[in-house]
């Protein structure tokens, strides 16, 4: 299976499968309080590009743009900034547009977003903490981009595959991707199945035995 399938296998799948399936095999890596903004593309799936912020500190500022950063990126990559839960807006409709034309998979923000009316309708997933005005650079200063991040209660470095829909985002390691893509899918079946048995009233021992088969790893 090549890259792009694998991307492609993670964004069709629930959020919810996905870290199953991790904890399945013992990984963690999932977000707290970062949800999409978007009205119409609410998954989101890629290779994370990330972007590192701190506290206002002139001396030790990177002059970086983000447009420099949504440029330099690939087709198909997630950008990542960890902006460490700000009430400060981190990016805007113009960063939005841009991105969408460069190709990229979306945006996830460890803060806030302006234009949030207009983000919200533009065809690029976008995942944040809520909308904002009040402006980053009077608090906040770039600090390193493409190195490992705090964001949302996980670790991201970069190259990690970013996965997420509604419920929340998901953070797999890229050399453990095939092996959470094949516990996700016998997830995703067992649910089906258990969906199926709740709706006939199957006995509770049944319901019990499918929920204890979730956590059992798949040999493949």
């Amino acid at each position: 299976m090549t890259l792009k399938e694998t991307i492609e296998d993670f964004r069709k799948l629930p959020s919810a499968f996905v870290t199953d399936a991790m904890r399945r095999i013992g990984l963690s890596g999932w977000s707290e309080g970062v949800y999409p903004i978007s009205r119409q593309t609410r998954r989101i799936a890629g290779h994370a590009v990330t972007i590192r912020y701190g506290s206002k500190r002139k001396d030790v500022e990177k002059p970086t743009s983000i447009y420099q950063v949504i440029r330099e990126a690939k087709p198909g990559d997630v950008l990542v900034f960890a902006g460490r839960g700000t009430s400060c807006w981190l990016i805007g409709e113009n960063f939005c547009h841009d991105a969408l034309y460069q190709g990229l998979a979306g945006f996830i923000v460890d803060g806030c977003v302006r234009d949030a009316d207009e983000i919200s309708e533009i065809p690029l997933p976008v995942f944040c903490r809520g909308a904002a005005i009040k402006p980053w650079r009077s608090h906040l200063s770039i600090i390193g981009i493409n190195v490992l991040v705090e964001f949302a209660g996980v670790q991201i470095r970069q190259g990690d595959i970013i996965a997420g829909d509604g419920d929340g985002l998901a953070v797999i390691p890229p050399e453990r991707a095939e092996e959470v893509l094949v516990q996700a899918r016998e997830i995703a079946v067992l649910e089906k199945e258990k969906e199926e048995a709740i709706k006939r009233r199957a006995p509770l021992e049944e319901l019990l035995q499918m929920s204890a088969a979730k956590r059992t790893v798949k040999n493949h």
